[in-house]
């Protein structure tokens, strides 16, 4: 009877011994994963930082062709008006 208790008491400790050692597997799993996300996240994080600067250059930069071709036509506008006027003017001395 107590070789049978000690091969019982044996095989729950053989059990217990792996059952440990699975789970310090799967924490030593679980470490590396996180230490791989954690590099995953500072390279997303360097990749990204910049991110907004460049999405919002474009339009930075068409606000300011929008205000350069705005200035232009506006100088083309003033352009003709002092042709019109001249050529007002060179009907006026021609008679």
């Amino acid at each position: 009877m107590i070789t049978l208790v000690v091969i019982f008491n044996l095989l729950i400790t053989l059990v217990n011994l792996f059952l440990a050692w699975r789970i310090w597997q799967l924490g030593r799993w679980l470490a590396n994963l996180a230490d791989t996300l954690t590099k995953v996240e500072h390279s997303t994080h360097l990749v990204l930082c910049s991110a907004p600067e460049v999405i919002l250059k474009p339009g930075r930069d068409a606000d300011h062709l929008r205000g350069y071709y705005r200035r232009a036509y506006l100088q083309m506008q003033r352009g003709k008006q002092v042709l019109t006027l001249f050529n007002l003017g060179m009907k006026i001395v021609r008679g």
